[in-house]
């Protein structure tokens, strides 16, 4: 297998970004349109949807570690005198994905039996491990991004859900009903991935690249980060999981599921694929970069409203179709569903662009914010619809002043991206410590 060395200008690779998620996330659409037409409104469905949702949930928050390696690997690469400082990415991202497995495996005692109905340990285990494996994902993909290998990074975007894909449509073609095969494909594919990018990539030296920081400065900034990517996962592929929690056996969920699924990925998906990219953008220019994401996220809130007018005209055609008549939802469910989908959009760009600043408490508290409101929501009275929705726009709305008031006092301060300075307020005493801190 030969390896791929060449780079490409931001502006193509924004393109080839673009052009890969939307390839992954036709991917991503064919998977959910099958599992629900193949196992329809069956308990099967439900149980699945609940590993599905569980298993991203975890791979939502190992996110963060992606957008501080792509943060980091961005400075050291704008800073040559950096590059050879730090801890080293390779052995970091080692230890991390040792801890996290371990955590999840342990911890999973507790709340595996109350999450997954049949064989909850096979179910703890596989989640453990792709858990770690989804780590190491996140830290080349970071590396990646830093360097700006673009091309790599498109093989990544696509590999995953196509490998998942492939897996997921042999288990029920070959084993139907076993339920353990379809987890096992739903996990697998990350780890596929990682040796795909670590054969191909050897030029991008994940091997050889260091942080900048120490370890204990890399490991605060990735705290924050995945607690904000926690959030993020709650909101996006996790919610299915909070949905089940408060619904139980109403009939509605799982059309309500499969509604929420379907019809936000095409704007929420993307945005949550440019994060990264966006935030080795905000870095290369800080003192524009609030001005830049205040554009982005009015584009984006705008167009999901007038996505949310057409969906609610054609969506339920359409869904009904694709499930081959096993959900038929009502226009304003999916219109309102799809319109809801811009406030998490433009948490994306704002949250982008707190961790390009160095804003990192910023970031998480925002993120918070938006999670727990949009959870602490569902416990209304009324439909189950309506409180989703409810929370779905108040909860993200609620994130974004947050956001917002981090880049305004980020503005003011004129601070650069890197390294921190004196003026950073808002950390705790390890600021002062160096760069990054924040």
């Amino acid at each position: 297998m030969s390896e791929i060395t060449e780079t490409t200008p931001a502006r193509s690779g924004l393109r080839l970004t673009l052009a890969a998620t939307a390839v992954a996330g036709i991917l991503g659409f064919v998977i959910q349109i099958g599992m629900g037409g193949v196992l329809g409104k069956t308990p099967a469905y439900t149980s699945f949807m609940a590993f599905w949702a569980a298993f991203y949930l975890v791979v939502g928050a190992i996110a963060g570690v992606q957008q501080e390696y792509a943060r980091a690997v961005a400075h050291t690469q704008r800073t040559p005198s950096m590059r050879e400082t730090g801890v080293g990415a390779r052995r970091f991202a080692l230890l991390c994905a040792a801890i996290v497995a371990a955590v999840l495996g342990l911890s999973g005692l507790l709340w595996g039996p109350h999450v997954f109905s049949h064989d909850w340990g096979t179910a703890i285990i596989l989640i453990a491990l792709g858990g770690g494996a989804y780590v190491l994902f996140s830290a080349v993909n970071g590396n990646l991004y830093g360097r700006e290998r673009w091309n790599l990074i498109a093989v990544g975007i696509i590999g995953d859900p196509l490998i998942r894909l492939v897996l997921l449509a042999l288990v029920l073609v070959l084993w139907p009903g076993i339920e353990n095969g379809l987890r096992i494909a739903v996990v697998v594919p990350v780890l596929l991935t990682v040796i795909i990018l670590e054969v191909w990539g050897r030029g991008a030296g994940f091997g050889q690249t260091r942080l900048g920081l120490p370890g204990t400065q890399i490991g605060w900034n990735i705290l924050r980060t995945v607690g904000g990517a926690v959030s993020t996962a709650a909101l996006i592929s996790g919610y299915p999981l909070f949905l089940t929690i408060v619904a139980g056996a109403n009939p509605a969920l799982p059309g309500l599921i499969y509604v929420f699924t379907l019809v936000r990925a095409p704007i929420v998906i993307p945005m949550l694929a440019l994060q990264n990219f966006m935030i080795v953008h905000f870095g290369k220019n800080p003192r524009r970069a609030l001005g830049t994401a205040l554009r982005l996220m009015g584009g984006v809130i705008l167009g999901a409203i007038v996505l949310g007018a057409a969906a609610a005209w054609v969506g339920p055609w359409v869904i009904s179709l694709v499930s081959a008549g096993q959900f038929d939802p009502s226009p304003w469910l999916v219109g309102a569903m799809v319109a809801s989908a811009g406030a998490t959009g433009a948490l994306c760009v704002s949250g982008a662009a707190a961790v390009a600043l160095n804003r990192h408490t910023g970031f998480l508290l925002g993120w918070v914010v938006a999670a727990l409101a949009s959870v602490l929501l569902l416990l209304l009275p009324g439909a189950i619809e309506q409180r989703a929705l409810i929370a779905l726009t108040v909860g993200p709305v609620l994130g974004l002043i947050v956001h917002l008031a981090t880049l305004r006092r980020a503005s003011r301060e004129s601070a650069p991206a890197f390294p921190n300075t004196p003026s950073d307020k808002d950390d705790d005493a390890g600021a002062g410590a160096g760069e990054g801190a924040r």
